[in-house]
């Protein structure tokens, strides 16, 4: 079968891909679920959902960094029709709020799931905060990306932060109610992940579940994102 990403594959490479996906699978169910704080950047749609499916596992504390605060004001729900069978996820946020210095520190992933024409001034504001220290090096990332993404990630947070991006969002979504809805149209089978100074397997086993039953397949490298 053909598998659903941006880079056509063949039967075979669709095949092989699976085989991977699926041993990788495997592993990370045997290990325990991961406790974390995912820090979410952007009050889009991406960001929407990710609140919602990512604060409905009780392993992850979600924090969110937005310019609107106050649209946040409870849980948040995605529905998903025909997915899961068609049942609303319902996720829980821990901290929100527009400074990056009260968000940010202590966060394991930070993922900005914002338009790409402000990629550059985000990863200003977040830099001095995502900066490895003694005994915690947090992850960044992008929900979606453009070309390049990398190259201006180690150009503005630097280069010794841990950087991955997805080659395209996960989903197909949108938000119903600002703060408080949003809905997954529908899913990818996989979403393709290039990394730089990442662990992708702890990456995998951290983010993985916070999808939606989207699986995580990593790149060779930047060059198609």
């Amino acid at each position: 079968h053909f598998v659903w990403c941006t880079v056509p594959v063949t039967p075979s490479q669709a095949k092989g891909t699976d085989r991977v996906l699926s041993t990788s699978a495997r592993v990370c169910s045997l290990l325990p679920p991961l406790r974390m704080i995912l820090t979410i950047v952007g009050a889009g749609n991406g960001g929407h959902v990710l609140t919602a499916l990512a604060g409905s596992l009780p392993n992850v504390s979600v924090r969110i960094l937005t310019t609107r605060p106050e649209i946040f004001t409870g849980p948040v729900t995605v529905e998903r029709p025909g997915i899961g069978g068609g049942q609303p996820v319902v996720g829980r946020f821990d901290r929100v709020g527009t400074n990056p210095a009260e968000i940010i520190p202590g966060s394991d992933i930070v993922i900005w799931c914002g338009p790409v024409v402000a990629t550059k001034e985000i990863f200003s504001k977040i830099a001095p905060f995502v900066q490895p220290s003694a005994g915690h090096t947090p992850y960044v990332g992008c929900l979606f990306a453009q070309g390049c993404v990398h190259l201006l990630a180690k150009k503005v947070l630097g280069p010794s932060v841990p950087f991955f991006a997805f080659q395209s969002i996960p989903w197909l979504c949108r938000t119903l109610q600002a703060g408080k809805v949003a809905e997954i149209v529908g899913r990818k089978e996989f979403a393709n992940v290039a990394c730089n100074r990442v662990s992708f397997i702890w990456l995998r086993r951290a983010l993985e579940p916070c999808l939606g039953g989207v699986r995580m397949a990593q790149l060779a490298d930047f060059a198609s994102i």
